[in-house]
């Protein structure tokens, strides 16, 4: 399918993209249009999610899902239902889904967000530098304070 050899070229690139790996941007832009779907309504999601947004839910809190997940960026042509069916299909209940935001301090003043949750240690930098309590999720599934 591609025409380079698609080898791992920086393994600190987030999700896929052409810093990731030999491809060009036309290459880029032809798997994720044939595959993003897939991989969105598939991915796994991080252990003990589902567990953590019901505790936090019957605690009170609501969960926001902010998620940079776009038709720009990631090639997902209605981001929203797909990030949806990926929640419904792991029964992970939660109060509202944004997309396509890929600055998220906007969305978390807005929204009145007082911790956030990621797996991108810059995103909670930048999150945190607007004076929100950020908590980052490793890739070991831990929490980092």
């Amino acid at each position: 399918m591609l025409g380079r050899t698609g080898k791992l070229k920086d393994d600190k690139a987030y999700f896929f993209s052409n810093a990731m790996f030999d491809w060009t941007e036309e290459e880029y832009d032809k798997f994720m249009k044939a595959h993003i779907d897939y991989i969105f309504e598939n991915a796994v999601p991080k252990t003990l999610v589902k567990e953590v947004f019901e505790k936090l839910r019957q605690e009170g809190h609501k969960i926001i899902i902010i998620t940079a997940r776009d038709k720009e960026v990631y090639r997902c042509e209605n981001a929203y239902e797909t990030s949806k069916k990926l929640f419904v299909k792991n029964n992970i209940k939660y109060d509202k889904l944004l997309v396509a935001c890929h600055d998220k301090v906007p969305e978390c003043k807005e929204n009145k967000i007082d911790i956030f949750i990621d797996d991108r240690v810059d995103t909670c930098k930048n999150v945190s530098s607007a004076f929100i309590t950020t908590l980052v999720m490793n890739a070991l599934d831990t929490i980092i304070i």
